[in-house]
């Protein structure tokens, strides 16, 4: 008993040395490692130990070393030795902070192993049991970059983005510039930007978040910049700015159309193909706007948001002076000439489709009403059954055949002006034929507890018939069958019949017999 005891207290004084050590260490990983080195620190070309450093360790928790959590903390020795025992095999990175306040020019930074800005530049440490013994850890004074951000005219950019990274290809971490286009990396809180520790690093900007359609863009320019201890560096960046084609998209009764589709083909490289963009969605902002920017070439077709009921229907844009067009073969090309101003604005006002007036029945006759063109537009006609052309039917109006009875017919209309051609197409119209119906009748003794019959009379097509019997021309509940008992409700009053004929393909068609005579005791 006092052997066991013994054990479980010899653990814990183990677990609790391990605890104030700031290490853990699972059963799983047993721990077999030390990792050991020098803190050390350069004032001009004077280099001594370091005390007093801050340390933190961090293991790797994935086999890419991007996830990692804190295994442990020490501080180096007044000779500038620390050490992280008792560690399980793996991957560590390991932060070092000078003693006091860090971040500020004149002082010392803090970086990660070795002479890492940030976790990204950061060198791994690997423990496989034993001892591993790191280079020495130089801490330097911070440096810091100032510049001016301006356009190709040499005016100032205010609110720019401005980037600090070790390179063009790796992430950075950013801040704006002031309302005169200066930036000094000294005075924005993120706490990498002020600790420049000296190295090589890259400055970018590409102009403000502008996510307004009327807002400027600009091209991102990016400069290699040397920062030294204890030192400022000057990197002014030109942008250059990029040229833009907004267009307001509006109804037929010029409303913008806010967040309305764009169906867009991009053209990357001079003569090349049109493709489709592999993001999205593409639509208009809730004004209507829509931005194209450069170098690439563009077409595009404005299409209706979902729900839309108006008359406007969807066009290729086919440059500013046309009215839309139906085929992307006929749609214009947005580029960028040399002598184009830095934004274009052009208004799209969707044309309205024509419209199919008139009864669409056999022996009746249906006309195009054509859209609202230009004075001038030539205007031709084809009609339509079910999509399919029929043959002949190129007038304006059209008279409908029994041949068309249960087909929807619509009209395409074509449109020519000064070479430009558009077509639009109507919404179908179902050509229904029409009942030759009879007349009611209604036999049978007007008296209370006599039955009524309905006699619909002869109809041509037959249809299925349907029933309502009226008392005093009033519609009588639930009575909706050919026959009608009469009930002493009905004493004193005149009763009649409604009879409705349907069929398939055919107008329904209502009839109304004649009314008897008054309803007898």
């Amino acid at each position: 008993m006092q052997t066991r005891l013994a054990r479980a207290l010899t653990a814990l004084i183990a677990a609790v040395a391990l605890a104030l050590t700031g290490l853990a260490v699972t059963p799983a990983q047993a721990a077999t490692g030390t990792i050991t080195g020098k803190v050390q620190a350069k004032d001009g070309a004077t280099t001594s130990n370091y005390q007093g450093a801050n340390l933190y360790l961090a293991r790797y928790t994935d086999a890419d070393d991007f996830f990692s959590e804190e295994v442990g903390s020490a501080t180096s020795s007044s000779t500038g030795t620390f050490s992280f025992p008792n560690l399980a095999n793996g991957r560590y990175r390991l932060r070092i902070y000078p003693a006091g306040e860090y971040s500020t020019p004149g002082n010392y930074g803090y970086e990660y192993y070795d002479n890492g800005w940030s976790p990204y530049e950061s060198t791994t440490i690997v423990v496989s049991g034993g001892t591993v013994t790191l280079n020495s850890i130089v801490l330097e004074k911070i440096g810091w970059v100032t510049g001016k951000v301006t356009d190709q005219d040499g005016a100032p950019v205010p609110n720019a983005n401005i980037n600090v990274a070790k390179d063009e290809s790796s992430g950075g971490y950013g801040f704006r510039t002031d309302a005169n286009g200066n930036y000094d990396t000294r005075t924005f809180p993120e706490t990498y930007n002020r600790n420049l520790i000296p190295g090589t690093y890259s400055i970018s900007s590409n102009g403000p978040s502008n996510y307004g359609a009327d807002e400027p863009v600009y091209a991102s320019t990016a400069k290699s910049v040397t920062v030294s201890a204890n030192a400022g560096t000057v990197a002014n960046i030109q942008i250059n700015r990029l040229k833009t084609t907004v267009f307001t998209v509006l109804d037929t009764n010029g409303k913008a159309l806010k967040r309305s589709p764009i169906e867009l083909l991009i053209q990357r490289t001079p003569g090349g193909a049109y493709e489709l963009p592999q993001y999205g969605p593409i639509e208009t902002d809730d004004q209507g706007k829509f931005r194209l920017i450069e170098p690439n070439n563009y077409k595009l077709r404005f299409r209706t948001p979902a729900g839309y009921t108006g008359t406007g229907v969807p066009e290729w844009w086919n440059g500013p002076a046309g009215q839309g067009a139906s085929s992307v073969n006929d749609a214009a090309v947005v580029d960028w000439p040399a002598g184009a101003p830095y934004e274009r604005a052009y208004t799209v006002r969707l044309d309205p489709a024509p419209v199919v007036t008139g009864t669409a029945q056999p022996g009746r006759v249906v006309t195009a009403t054509s859209a609202q063109w230009d004075a001038g537009t030539t205007q031709s006609y084809q009609w339509l059954a079910n999509s399919a052309v029929i043959p002949g039917a190129t007038s304006r109006t059209l008279p409908v055949t029994k041949a068309l009875i249960g087909k929807s017919v619509a009209v395409r209309v074509t449109g020519t002006l000064a070479g430009t051609t558009v077509i639009r197409t109507s919404k179908a119209t179902k050509v229904l034929g029409k009942l030759s119906a009879g007349t009611p009748k209604i036999t049978g003794t007007a008296k209370v507890g006599k039955v009524l019959t309905a006699k619909p009379g002869t109809w041509s097509p037959k249809p299925s018939f349907s029933y309502q019997w009226l008392r005093n021309g009033k519609a009588i509940k639930g009575a909706k069958k050919a026959k009608y008992k009469l009930a002493k409700k009905d004493r004193g009053k005149r009763i009649s019949v409604k009879v409705t004929g349907k069929k398939a393909n055919y107008a329904t068609v209502t009839k109304t017999s004649k009314r008897t005579a008054k309803v007898k005791r």
